[in-house]
Parts: C-alpha cells; sequence; structure tokens
C-alpha cells in the first residue's frame, strides 16, 4: 500500500518548493487516518497509548491535532476520534489489572487524560450522646 503524501507543499512560479506551511489536511485525510488508527487499536492488544498509533506515521499526534483543530465541529472526525479516546482508556483499565506490567503507567495516563483521580472516602460516626434531665 503506497503511503499516503500528507505534506503538499506550494510551488512558486519558478516550479520549485514553496518552503514554506504545508498545506492544511483535508477533512477527508483526517477521516482516513482516524479509522486507520482505529483498525490499528483493534488489531495490536499491546497498543495501550495513543501516541502509539502515530509511530509508524510520517507525522506526530500533536501535528495530527493542529492540523485537526478545523474539523472539530464535524460529527464523523468527533465520533470517530471519541470511539479511539473510549478504546484506549478501555484498554488502559484493564491493562492496570494486570499483573503482567507496571500498572503505574497505565493508572498515571488515565488520572491526566481521562479524569480520574484517587478518591479516599473518610467516614466519620459521632459516638457522642448527650442525655438531658430535667
Amino acid at each position: 500500500m503506497p503511503k499516503k503524501q500528507i505534506h503538499h507543499y506550494k510551488k512558486k512560479e519558478n516550479g520549485k518548493n514553496d518552503t514554506g506551511r504545508p498545506l492544511e489536511w483535508t477533512l477527508e485525510f483526517a477521516i482516513s487516518e482516524l479509522k486507520d488508527w482505529l483498525r490499528i487499536l483493534r488489531e495490536k492488544k499491546n497498543i495501550i497509548f495513543i501516541k502509539q498509533l502515530t509511530a509508524e506515521k510520517e507525522y506526530s499526534h500533536s501535528l495530527f491535532l493542529t492540523q485537526t483543530k478545523q474539523f472539530n465541529e464535524n460529527k464523523e472526525f468527533t465520533e470517530l476520534y471519541k470511539k479511539i479516546l473510549e478504546l484506549i482508556e478501555t484498554k488502559l483499565i484493564e491493562t492496570s489489572f494486570s499483573k503482567s506490567i507496571n500498572t503505574a503507567a497505565p493508572i498515571f495516563q488515565l488520572k491526566n487524560h481521562f479524569g480520574y483521580a484517587d478518591r479516599q472516602e473518610i467516614v466519620q460516626t459521632n459516638k457522642t450522646s448527650l442525655s438531658l434531665s430535667i
């Protein structure tokens, strides 16, 4: 399968590349990448961090987020991205219960990226009774 071109540089009048910013990504390209992430995530059980999905890509996760801000209102794009985050969250939870790896990394990710927190419940009972006689 040929690699997808992600950077298309504008050409100058003399035919040489303009070394400025690449053109912005299209919605179709962003959605196709998310579908690829989803496929990879389902196929490879060892992927538990979102940045692992871009490890073999020609772009970083931060570049993906920067280039796709404009699509945050698109329902298909946001639903695919939410599905990916939900799968990663599920994998992190499953991994944190596994005794085969150090659970600190999945727990750290859950706290920092998915809003989990350590909660301590303190139950306080008042066992002092007061009796009044008149």
